[in-house]
């Protein structure tokens, strides 16, 4: 449910209307979302080279999960992870202790 204009962080017309016709407040709305993107959300990451990971949900959605840093947290990437989010469907994970793999990020982000 994509509730929010990404560049203004306001309802988007359409959008808000649907759910004035539901009659469902915005909040209340923004938090199904979130509950149905997290049920949808187990980890689903692929190590494309050692400590570098890409996202394989596959369903465009990738960039709203950086909301749930949890995820992230699983793949054991210490406490500075480095995030690269190159399309909206398609999230590379790496160590921030790990030139390697933070220069390996360049070629999925492709």
């Amino acid at each position: 449910m994509g509730i929010l204009d990404l560049f203004n962080t306001k309802p988007t017309p359409a959008k808000f209307a649907t759910l004035m016709e539901w009659g469902v407040s915005v909040e209340d709305g923004l938090a199904a979302a979130s509950d149905n993107l997290r049920g949808r959300s187990v980890t689903n990451f692929d190590e494309v080279v050692p400590g570098v990971f890409l996202s394989a949900w596959n369903d465009s959605y990738d960039s709203s999960r950086l909301l749930f840093p949890d995820i992230v947290h699983r793949l054991n990437l210490g406490a500075e992870p480095v995030m690269m989010m190159p399309t909206r469907s398609r999230l590379i994970a790496t160590s921030a202790h790990k030139l390697a793999g933070m220069l390996a990020m360049v070629e999925p982000a492709h």
